[in-house]
């Protein structure tokens, strides 16, 4: 007969001492919420001085290494852009960069990430003036030119920006070393590369699939010819109309959808940003620049002839009350659209997939365990080492890098906040809304890939590559929950109890998912009604965990250097209002036309020194937990199961490891390899 089990009960820690589960505080003097201007759950007290434990000094002198290189590469480029007339004041031959024994060993014992990023000058206040003069916003605006973006990235000035192994590239490069060719030959900057991103570049999960009922998406690409959305060669549609690429054919190999979009229409009513140029005086009002209301769509070949998984289709540009739609025919119109679809998309990836949905969703996630959990209880010991770093960084995003007249506002389109009005129609609005509604179970990756309809497009690599990190994360879980729980077992006397009657993590559970404003985490779907039930929902929930903490931050922060510095292709604002733009029918805009819609070049500068250094820093490793001491390993796990269970793990990355390099030497992936799910490329934690 089954009996009922206490609720004060022991378990065999991996310490080996014998813990008992109770309801008593983690750390409640260190860990406790006060949300961030009202509206986004974060922790009210400053973090520790090191959160990094004992890897706090390899983790500096990585900083200092990646920001050195950084530093190179811009005294390469500025002798380029002083002929153009334009100084960096960053590179002052009498402010060299250099750093005494005493501030190395300070920096090494606190790792302070403020002070080091403000020892690199990336803060746009120290950029640019022209001819040692203030510069106006409409000067700095007027002067660049195609030649400018492309010297930045050239083989002569900055060949950490160039992918070696791309043929095409390469060629690009070659063959006019003065680059007097057009911008718009960048390989970067054609279709392929475009659809790529959606797939595989820095937001790689903002798609959903287009049923044959979405009247919207059928309004917008009625009018386009067949031969119009076969204009790259690639005989995307053979069918007589769109409608049958929806799906909607009596062949059942026909029968799904073949048509994606990323649908950013509701940023038309995001306010508009502001440029400064840097030094200005207040004679001259700053520039506007935007995000735009659009949406992309794309296309999967028929079963056949799929040469590449996904195609641009068309792309609709909106200001709230007028509308155009721009095929790839349209040439400078279309150019120009692909980078307006850009700055919605990098905008929002900035502020909301990689802020809001990692970095703030483990913020209330560690904040509620710390508060909680003690440290001697198993999942706290899991958990902890994907947490290091990330109070420190987030703290460091929240008081800077996210704040007016910082790096990130030098960039984005969009106003970035706006108390007064609630930060309506802002960054911060967003972040805020989305952030409030993401909800945790939902967005457990096979969960959401299904829910937009993703698995129809043939080659995915985000998708295809984040399933096997994810399964091997899932595997190392189960085996290390399933050591401390049992959720059949009725005996009183054995420490491996059921789940549900571990009182410590339902009151982590239920603090985590509460949305009462500065008590509760505000994580929706973290368990089921503010409990975790079962091994089955604990192994979901530390497995999402660790896959935020290491793989989805991994996806999102790391290709910001391998995929977004070269801001043509990747901007995060345009200078061209969506009524300028829509003041010419598709196909009768020109360079000139691009060239205003490009961000000036010292916000290329900013653009490329500020994502070169997040995406340099690659501290700890996926799987492996022990901490060394110079050559001295201090080992992390204690118990011999958990051990043999975390060697299995690491076992299992490395074949996921073998297996995604092996994809990257296929056909489609050899030019532009995705790298962010490699195993070894994945760090343990939010660190950077």
């Amino acid at each position: 007969m089954a009996i009922s089990l206490p609720k004060l009960t022991t378990m065999e820690t991996d310490s080996g001492v014998q813990y008992k589960s109770e309801t008593r505080p983690g750390n409640p003097s260190s860990y406790g919420y006060k949300w961030f201007e009202g509206v986004i759950a974060k922790n009210r007290f400053e973090p520790e001085q090191n959160d990094l434990g004992l890897g706090a000094g390899i983790y500096v002198r990585g900083l200092l290494s990646a920001l050195y290189g950084i530093r190179l590469n811009f005294e390469k480029s500025a002798e380029y852009f002083d002929q153009r007339g334009f100084k960096f004041s960053n590179l002052d031959p009498s402010k060299p960069f250099t750093f005494d024994s005493k501030k190395i060993a300070e920096l090494l014992r606190t790792a302070d990430v403020d002070t080091l990023s403000g020892y690199y000058t990336w803060d746009p206040s120290t950029i640019t003036t022209v001819d040692n003069k203030a510069a106006s916003p409409s000067s700095i605006l007027a002067s660049k030119s195609p030649s400018d973006y492309l010297k930045i990235f050239s083989n002569t000035t900055n060949t950490n920006y160039i992918k070696q192994d791309n043929a095409a590239l390469k060629a690009f490069y070659s063959n006019d070393p003065e680059l007097g060719q057009f911008l718009s030959d960048d390989p970067r900057l054609s279709d392929e590369n475009f659809a790529r991103a959606f797939i595989a570049g820095a937001n790689p999960d903002r798609l959903q699939q287009v049923s044959k009922n979405d009247s919207s998406a059928l309004a917008d690409l009625k009018g386009l010819s067949i031969e119009s959305l076969n204009a790259d060669g690639l005989n995307l549609f053979e069918e007589d109309s769109i409608d049958l690429a929806l799906g909607n054919s009596s062949d059942p190999a026909l029968k799904k959808s073949r048509i994606y979009k990323v649908d950013y229409e509701f940023m038309s009513t995001v306010k508009p940003g502001s440029y400064k140029a840097l030094g200005e005086s207040e004679a001259e009002a700053p520039l506007e620049k935007y995000v735009y209301g659009a949406v992309g769509y794309f296309a999967v070949p028929k079963p056949g002839q799929q040469k590449r998984p996904l195609s641009p289709i068309a792309i609709k540009i909106t200001d709230g009350s007028s509308s155009s739609i721009v095929s790839p025919k349209d040439g400078w119109s279309w150019l120009i659209a692909k980078g307006m679809l850009n700055a919605s998309h990098y905008t929002y990836h900035e502020g909301i997939s990689h802020l809001g949905l990692t970095h703030l969703v483990l913020e209330s996630v560690i904040t509620s365990m710390k508060m909680i959990l003690p440290k001697e209880h198993p999942i706290y010991h899991l958990l902890n080492k994907h947490t290091e770093g990330t109070r420190k960084i987030n703290h460091s995003a929240f008081n800077s890098l996210i704040q007016p007249d910082r790096a990130v506002e030098r960039l984005v389109g969009a106003k970035l906040k706006d108390p007064a009005n609630g930060h309506q129609n802002t960054v911060w609005g967003l972040i805020a809304q989305v952030r409030s509604s993401f909800n945790f179970k939902d967005s457990y990756l096979e969960t959401k890939i299904a829910k937009s309809g993703l698995n129809g497009i043939p080659d995915f690599p985000y998708r295809d590559d984040g399933k096997l990190v994810w399964t091997a994360i899932h595997n190392w879980v189960s085996n290390y929950v399933n050591h401390y729980y049992d959720d059949n077992n009725t005996d009183a006397a054995n420490n491996k109890y059921p789940v549900k009657y571990d009182q410590e993590i339902q009151n982590w559970a239920a603090n985590l998912s509460s949305t009462t404003r500065d008590e509760g985490g505000n994580l929706v779907g973290f368990g089921t009604n503010g409990k975790i039930e079962s091994i089955s929902e604990l192994t979901d929930i530390c497995t999402m965990v660790i896959f935020t903490a290491s793989a989805q931050h991994a996806a999102v922060n790391f290709s910001q250097k391998t995929d977004m510095i070269y801001l043509p292709a990747t901007p995060l604002a345009g200078y061209l209002s969506p009524k300028d733009f829509l003041k010419q029918k598709p196909g009768g805009h020109t360079q000139e036309n691009y060239m205003q819609f490009l961000p000036p070049i010292d916000v290329a500068m900013v653009q490329c020194s500020m994502l070169e250094m997040l995406g340099s820093i690659f501290h700890t490793k996926l799987g492996y937990y022990d901490d060394k001491m110079g050559a001295q390993v201090v080992p992390y796990f204690k118990d011999p199961a958990i051990v043999a269970f975390n060697k299995t793990f690491q076992e299992e990355l490395a074949v996921v490891e073998e297996t995604i390099n092996e994809r990257n030497e296929g056909s489609y992936r050899s030019e532009w390899p995705y790298l962010t799910m490699l195993p070894t490329r994945i760090p343990q934690s939010i660190n950077i």
